[in-house]
């Protein structure tokens, strides 16, 4: 939206840039740094702004109005929660240690993640990438006719290092700077194009790696479902659903039985109850009651009986992989399973465990 603006003067541009902002920050909060690549582009390229319509600022500050409407009420019902959370983050990066040597890692290890996934992932080359597409950058940069669009590209860029300059995590989450890529792709694009249209072999070249870096990746992550800096919890494929469900009514026998889970996030049951209708339900025709807590907010349809003394003797606790659950909520969960049930057997599909459990006496 904003290149649309910047350089078309496309005035739909800038009330597409609104909407997407008030958007992003209603997915995640944290993207409030978007604002901040909004002021900086603002600053940088001020000469490329149409001249101002008032009807136009109006509408796309209506539009972003609009779009976070309701998180604003809710953190205003909810004593500016988010908000509060996000100071304490900032204030709290001195406190926590970070030094400017902390910085420069994350920004290094965040770039160099980004050439790892996106074009060649071989070895050191990654580094060796990263500094030669820093150099193009700098030789482009004095051509005046593309320096305000590389300036755009880079403060797009530099947007996506804001969330991690206080990370301390081996493996931080992509969340925050998904977006950010896209301004890395484009340049990279710009860049072959320009090679190619000098050299078609190198380009052509370049292009092959990058697929065979590309296929090597997926040949290497695909199998273990989806990689960890991208979602917290790694391991969930619907294979080894299938199995422990189809491993559940086989231990089941026919007779009616109550399931929980140690779930991520914690007493969420929408994906087994969605699990068990759209697979045990239809396969052996008959759906067990859920014997646990369960998250509001997140409905699923299997009966809940939160009363253990209701439950069937036959009981199921499935234990999904616990990356992101803090080790005291979980030694709560199982001290509490333990207390109204005994583990008969245990079985492992994966990275899930099922124990076959029997209720006790009340």
């Amino acid at each position: 939206g904003l290149a649309l603006f910047f350089f078309r003067k496309e005035n739909k541009g800038l009330i597409l840039a609104s909407l997407g902002l008030g958007l992003s920050i209603q997915f995640e909060f944290v993207l409030l740094y978007l604002i901040f690549i909004l002021v900086t582009l603002i600053i940088f390229l001020k000469h490329y702004i149409p001249k101002p319509k008032t009807g136009l600022y109006l509408f796309s500050f209506f539009g972003l109005l609009l779009t976070v409407s309701t998180f604003i009420i809710s953190e205003l019902k909810f004593n500016m929660r988010s908000a509060t959370i996000l100071l304490s983050i900032i204030s709290n990066l001195n406190s926590n240690g970070l030094t400017f040597g902390n910085i420069v890692g994350n920004v290094f290890l965040i770039s160099n993640r980004l050439i790892y996934d996106n074009f060649i992932s071989f070895g050191s080359f990654p580094t060796f990438l990263l500094i030669v597409l820093l150099a193009f950058f700098l030789m482009y940069l004095r051509n005046n006719d593309i320096r305000p669009k590389l300036v755009f590209l880079f403060v797009w860029f530099l947007g996506g290092w804001i969330p991690y300059l206080g990370n301390k995590s081996l493996t931080p989450l992509y969340y925050y700077n998904v977006g950010a890529s896209a301004s890395f792709l484009i340049f990279s694009s710009f860049l072959i194009q320009k090679i190619w249209a000098k050299t078609k072999l190198t380009g052509l070249g370049f292009l092959i790696i990058i697929f065979i870096s590309n296929i090597m990746l997926i040949t290497k992550f695909n199998p273990g479902g989806p990689i960890n800096t991208i979602n917290v919890q790694s391991g969930m494929l619907l294979s080894d659903e299938k199995k422990a469900i189809d491993y559940i009514y086989r231990e089941a026998k026919g007779v009616p039985f109550a399931i929980n889970s140690l779930s991520m996030p914690l007493n969420v049951n929408t994906t087994w109850s969605y699990l068990f209708e759209w697979y045990g339900g239809k396969k052996y025709r008959y759906l067990p009651v859920w014997g646990g807590d369960a998250a509001m907010g997140y409905p699923g349809n299997l009966q809940i009986q939160v009363s253990r003394s209701n439950l069937p003797k036959m009981q199921f606790l499935i234990i999904e992989p616990s990356r992101g659950i803090r080790a005291p909520l979980i030694d709560k969960f199982m001290d509490n399973e333990a207390y109204f049930s005994d583990v008969v057997s245990e079985e492992q599909f994966g990275q899930l465990v099922v124990q076959s459990r029997r209720g006790r006496d009340t």
